[in-house]
């Protein structure tokens, strides 16, 4: 049990180490981004579903089309953000 209890709090310490990395920093900036543009991109789509008005649902439906652009770039920038200053390559 001592040594679950050393694996916990090895794992606690290094999580916490880094999640304050000034390295990681613009990493965690683009991950929130790409969170908030998914979601945005999810409740576009929901809307443009339950509209009935032709041109809202087209409107909707180009505004998730935008989101959808906006998220790859992101997930660009991310991926050469990992590559440059952290270890390894992000998928």
């Amino acid at each position: 049990m001592a040594i679950d209890g050393e694996v916990k709090r090895r794992i606690v310490d290094v999580n916490g180490a880094e999640k304050s990395s000034v390295t990681s920093a613009e990493s965690r900036s683009i991950a929130t981004r790409i969170r908030q543009i998914r979601k945005q991109k999810k409740d576009c789509e929901a809307r443009a579903e339950r509209e009935q008005i032709v041109e809202l649902r087209t409107q909707f439906h180009e505004e998730a089309k935008q989101l959808g652009v906006n998220k790859e770039a992101d997930n660009d920038a991310l991926r050469e953000q990992t590559v440059l200053t952290e270890i390894g390559d992000y998928n």
